[in-house]
């Protein structure tokens, strides 16, 4: 079972105060050591692209504000090319239509009829993903696949996406060590590099159920198997 954020402080305070017992919440300690665990699991979701904020998202084409189309509040960035299944009477796109992304700065490098979107926007204001073309077949359905920012932890009962809550711990303990200029605050720092490099270790160990043969370039881009299609 994961770590919720009242464990989390729990195991804080066995190291830091020599106590299982947690600050009570909503105290001025409490407060401060949550913060101290939110910049932790940023720190985390900043240093690789982690599966466990892999998101899919899809909608229907007559959503669309004409070619805009607002992506979530917790956006960080595109995992993947968005799909785009197009129905047309009663035929479909089976595996669906790869579309390209473009930098904002190259629309006029491409022609009008060149299926392409960019994304504009920020993290304060909300990104928006533009299309072109701005119109799509009736009945289309859009697939995305995009990576999110983590969800910071606010209620004792809130469980973190990172798969080894250790590191935040180790690495909450040290910005307490270092507020309190406490030298071991680089030991825990030291502990906790090394779960996070263990971390992205595990996340490019593969299973033994994995396929892990060498893709051709037409499988990898048209989903093309030579002898099958």
């Amino acid at each position: 079972m994961a770590d919720t954020l009242q464990t989390l402080q729990e195991k804080i305070s066995s190291l830091v105060d020599q106590s299982i017992t947690a600050p009570s919440v909503g105290t001025s300690e409490w407060n401060v050591r949550k913060t101290f665990i939110n910049r932790s699991i940023k720190e985390w979701a900043d240093a690789y692209e982690w599966e466990s904020l892999r998101t899919l998202m899809s909608f229907n084409a007559s959503g669309m504000s004409g070619a805009t189309v607002p992506l979530p509040a917790t956006f960080k960035k595109m995992a993947a090319k968005p799909l785009v299944y197009a129905f047309s009477g009663e035929t479909a796109s089976e595996d669906g239509e790869e579309w390209d992304e473009i930098m904002p700065d190259e629309v006029g490098e491409h022609v009008a009829s060149h299926e392409h979107y960019y994304i504009l926007g920020d993290a304060g204001n909300g990104f928006n993903m533009i299309w072109n073309p701005g119109t799509l077949a009736s009945g289309a359905s859009i697939v995305l696949n995009y990576y999110k920012n983590p969800t910071e932890l606010s209620a004792a009962t809130d469980v973190t996406e990172c798969p080894n809550p250790e590191f935040l711990i180790d690495r909450a303990i040290a910005m307490i060590f270092e507020a309190r200029t406490d030298a071991r605050f680089q030991e825990m720092e030291t502990k906790a590099r090394e779960k996070l490099l263990q971390m992205i270790d595990n996340e490019n160990s593969k299973s033994k159920a994995y396929d892990n043969k060498v893709k051709t370039p037409e499988e990898r881009t048209y989903h093309f198997r030579f002898g099958r299609d």
